[in-house]
């Protein structure tokens, strides 16, 4: 939970942040607690390539993967515009076929050949590494039975009495792995590398009941709630699809704007703040001028 105060003492402060709080305080009132949401910039730094290709990914069902990539990076904005010009995909394994590069391509030098025949600036290469396993597990249930009796005074009273037992279940297990990386044409170099862990964990019994984990990371940072919309990815049952589409989301964050939502207190005029508070402040509403607003919620 952030806290915004006005110092009284400040010189400067940039019109719109003025505007912003000021906003703030007639809407909700002193000491009152809001939700902001804030266009944040890409995790990785700023776009430095437009036109781009997704070229085919190596391993386990990784056409889903390059594929729902490509569309995804066609929805991703930076500043009013998009972010990424994304090669046809129908163009691009004409490209490969004509010239018979590999559908799958893992060779760097392969990859830059490719990039100056195409007139691209950049591709995403990757991998994939899915693995699932089963295995049988011991799982406690309880059962409880009413049992009717007489007291000596000839009364009815009832006795509840709980007992454990265990059955064996199946355990599903899925994991994925993906390394995404962009390769940029004019330096030969490297300039996205990121690799991505989700797991899954579900469980089925004969009783028909069932569970299931994940091993997501969590949408909520240091700075609020992050969330993007990407109308490309469809829900489904698929623990591959579930994960791959997670796995997308992440990377689309890094590499396109995305909405930040930070809930903060509207400090009331009568509280005193600290020496420290108030500098904080200021250093906050100093990033803000400079249009650094991610910087600034930070220190918020």
């Amino acid at each position: 939970m952030k806290t915004i105060f006005i110092n009284p003492l400040r010189k400067r402060v940039h019109s719109l942040t003025l505007l912003f709080i000021t906003f703030l305080l007639a809407l909700y009132g002193c000491g009152a607690t809001v939700t902001m949401e804030n266009t944040a910039p890409p995790k990785a730094g700023t776009p430095q390539l437009n036109r781009v290709a997704v070229l085919p990914f190596t391993g386990d069902r990784s056409d889903y993967i390059s594929a729902t990539l490509s569309a995804v990076l066609g929805e991703l904005n930076y500043k009013g515009g998009r972010a990424y010009m994304v090669m046809d995909r129908s163009l691009m394994n004409e490209i490969l076929a004509e010239h018979q590069f590999q559908m799958t391509i893992a060779d760097p030098a392969t990859v830059i050949e490719f990039g100056l025949l195409s007139g691209i600036e950049g591709s995403f290469i990757g991998s994939v590494l899915y693995n699932t396993s089963t295995q049988r597990i011991t799982q406690p249930r309880e059962k409880t039975e009413r049992y009717e009796y007489k007291t000596s005074d000839n009364k009815t009273e009832y006795l509840t009495k709980t007992e454990t037992y265990y059955i064996q279940c199946d355990q599903y297990n899925y994991s994925m792995n993906t390394n995404i990386r962009l390769i940029d044409y004019s330096t030969t170099q490297i300039i996205y590398n990121k690799s991505f862990n989700r797991s899954i964990q579900s469980t089925s019994c004969p009783d028909k009941t069932s569970s299931s984990k994940t091993g997501f990371p969590s949408n909520q940072s240091d700075l609020g709630t992050e969330s993007i919309k990407l109308t490309v990815l469809s829900s489904s049952s698929d623990p591959y699809i579930i994960m791959a589409n997670d796995i997308l989301s992440e990377a689309a964050k890094d590499l396109g704007e995305y909405t930040l939502k930070i809930k903060a207190d509207i400090a009331k005029k009568d509280e005193t703040h600290s020496k420290d508070d108030l500098a904080t402040f200021n250093d906050a509403v100093t990033f803000m001028e400079k249009g650094k607003v991610e910087r600034a919620c930070e220190i918020w």
